[in-house]
């Protein structure tokens, strides 16, 4: 998003320094009676300089989204381990729910000693009729675990080639993945997408965060 300000504000600069050039020769012009003046109005000078900035600003916005879907496809160059495959899962009800109703399984937290289990707002009835029965707390999210953790992986691989990222987690309450950055504004531009479709957070921090 700092660009974007960078950008605008060169624009404005440019214009007005074009403006007081363009009156600048005109007074000379008519005092002198010497017709040389620019072709281009100070108006129609903005006009065009706004059009350029504006194309300018939708090529870098492309750009971004390309470079981001290209470390989408090469996801697969690095792995992390879903968590939910080792044999310690917080409880039984827990691992029936990752291993039966995978797609519908958006992970589980902890709250006042209590495991609350997460599932999508698509779930089954008889998803929900096995927690209600074994009387599990659960919660409806919009993504399931597996497609956080692709986000997760995505955030984590890019996150080595930018020196602004602290750290990467998965927030299973909030059913997002969370970055820890001390430049708020430029991650976030990165990100937008993923933060529109509430599945990303980004927060503010200065220290050093386990990813």
């Amino acid at each position: 998003m700092v660009k974007y300000y960078v950008l605008f504000t060169v624009v404005i600069l440019i214009c007005i320094i074009y403006k007081l050039i363009y009156n600048n020769r005109l007074k000379i012009s008519l005092s002198s009676n010497d017709k040389k003046v620019f072709r281009v109005s100070p108006g129609r000078f903005t006009l065009y300089i706004l059009i350029l900035s504006l194309i300018l600003g939708f090529g870098t916005s492309i750009y971004d989204v390309y470079k981001l879907e290209r470390q989408i496809l090469s996801v697969e160059d690095y792995t992390v381990e879903n968590k939910y495959l080792k044999e310690e899962v917080l409880n039984s009800d827990v691992e029936f729910v990752f291993t039966e109703y995978n797609l519908y399984f958006g992970g589980a937290y902890y709250e006042n000693d209590v495991v609350i289990i997460c599932i999508t707002d698509d779930a089954p009835d008889d998803l929900v009729d096995y927690l209600v029965t074994r009387n599990r707390p659960f919660e409806y999210v919009k993504y399931n675990y597996s497609e956080i953790l692709i986000l997760y992986q995505i955030v984590v691989r890019n996150s080595k080639d930018m020196e602004e990222i602290f750290g990467v987690a998965i927030n299973e309450k909030t059913n997002k993945v969370v970055i820890y950055t001390s430049n708020m504004s430029d991650v976030t531009n990165v990100y937008q997408r993923y933060i529109d479709e509430n599945a990303l957070e980004v927060k503010e921090s200065d220290n050093l965060v386990e990813r």
